[in-house]
């Protein structure tokens, strides 16, 4: 985007995948031939265009690459896409990731403001290396949260990594990568262990008296292990990364607006958070 003006980005590549696809005769009941070559030369006219040399970039989807290095290629200020296996990453290398619907709420609507990005980078998830934050579990009552105060309670969480179209007005921690929910609690920890095994991503920071970005931390498991949260720690619903997962959860049995505090980046800071997991060598 250009102030207020859109300019499209293309490659030879992008074009040729755009043109096989309007080629398909599911359009022929809405618009002919010669309409749909008269829109690609349009099209192709008032694009920028930029070269690119096919280098993989991790999309779920090989063939998705070439839009994400289209876009790098031509410092976009975001994709618009209906495919999932793009709307799934958020955002790349700081570009974001929009479906249709967003992208006209995100620049057109002047009610919503904008949200910036901060993306924290991935790292294994090891005891070690958990460590300050708790333990890491290979089954949900392999350790049970600590507790100051009451008792605990389960719960199971859903969780797609799927984007909604459109999206909630409120930003979901049921749904896709972004976050911008975060707590803590001091009746007792909260344990989060991934039943279905999906490849999860764990957001935490140490216990303090505020949450800034910077002090995040994100950990991805492959699905076999999960979570134990000591007391106080910040934390955020676990990130599914593939399919839909059902987080067994255990914490605190007290009232938990006496007993939690509460940070909601988007609101409170126009910020969301994102996992830079094609940075992460591990997945």
């Amino acid at each position: 985007m250009r102030a207020q003006n859109g300019v499209l980005l293309f490659s030879d590549e992008t074009f040729q995948e755009l043109r096989t696809r309007l080629r398909s005769p599911k359009f022929d009941p809405y618009v002919g031939w010669t309409g749909r070559s008269v829109y690609l030369a349009q099209l192709e006219a008032v694009s920028a265009w930029v070269p690119i040399t096919g280098t993989k970039l991790g999309c779920r989807d090989p063939e998705d690459d070439m839009l994400l290095e289209t876009a790098v290629m031509g410092e976009a200020d975001c994709i618009v896409t209906g495919d999932q296996d793009l709307l799934v990453m958020s955002s790349f290398q700081e570009i974001p990731i929009l479906s249709p619907t967003d992208f006209l709420d995100r620049y057109f609507n002047e009610s919503l403001p904008m949200l910036k990005i901060f993306k924290v980078p991935v790292e294994p998830l090891t005891p070690a290396a958990f460590a300050p934050f708790g333990s890491v579990i290979e089954t949900h009552d392999q350790v049970k949260p600590e507790v100051r105060v009451g008792g605990l309670t389960e719960h199971e969480y859903t969780v797609t990594a799927d984007v909604s179209d459109p999206p909630p007005e409120k930003l979901s921690l049921s749904e896709g990568r972004l976050r911008a929910h975060f707590a803590c609690h001091d009746d007792a920890g909260q344990s989060f262990y991934p039943t279905r095994h999906c490849p999860t991503v764990f957001l935490v920071a140490a216990p303090g008296p505020s949450l800034n970005p910077e002090d995040l931390r994100a950990f991805y498991s492959d699905g076999s292990l999960g979570v134990c949260l000591g007391l106080e720690v910040w934390h955020t619903m676990p990130i599914c990364l593939e399919g839909t997962e059902v987080y067994h959860t255990a914490r605190g049995d007290q009232d938990y607006q006496t007993h939690s505090v509460d940070v909601d980046f988007d609101d409170e800071r126009g910020q969301v958070i994102d996992v830079d997991v094609e940075g992460f060598a591990g997945t």
